[in-house]
């Protein structure tokens, strides 16, 4: 089984889906992805429904690496990418083997970009959601 293991999360990364609806008198927000179209088009190069979480890094500087074979997209605002070592397109569906790393670079006041795997999640979902939503504004404050 292949899985993917965050290296360096940057500022901010999170694991977001399409949402939640239908809370909101529960006081259960909608959270979500912020970019719906680059999270749905991260999802359907790789071949996953649009349901399906991604990991939305808000400010670059974000590292993972693939343990096993798959397919991972980057979608969302045009940021340098790097798989093992050489540039890798945007917008394009990308197989990684073994043991392979790639990286987002900083991208200032860029919106996100989404980068989802190819296969299921193990993260479980609550309210029927993966997506997280976070409190204030900007980083955790130190």
């Amino acid at each position: 089984m292949a899985w993917l293991e965050v290296v360096r999360t940057g500022p901010l990364a999170t694991v977001q889906d399409r949402g939640r609806r239908g809370y909101g008198a529960l006081g259960v927000g909608r959270s979500g992805a912020v970019d719906m179209i680059s999270h749905d088009s991260a999802n359907r190069l790789v071949g996953n429904t649009f349901r399906a979480a991604t990991i939305e890094v808000t400010t670059g500087g974000f590292a993972m690496r693939a343990v096993g074979s798959m397919t991972v997209a980057v979608t969302g605002a045009r940021v340098p990418l790097v798989v093992d070592g050489r540039p890798a397109p945007d917008y394009a569906s990308i197989h990684l083997h073994a043991v392979a790393s790639t990286s987002h670079r900083y991208s200032a006041a860029d919106p996100p970009t989404h980068s989802p795997g190819s296969g299921r999640r193990r993260s479980p979902p609550a309210i029927y959601s993966s997506s997280g939503q976070r409190k204030g504004r900007g980083p955790p404050k130190s």
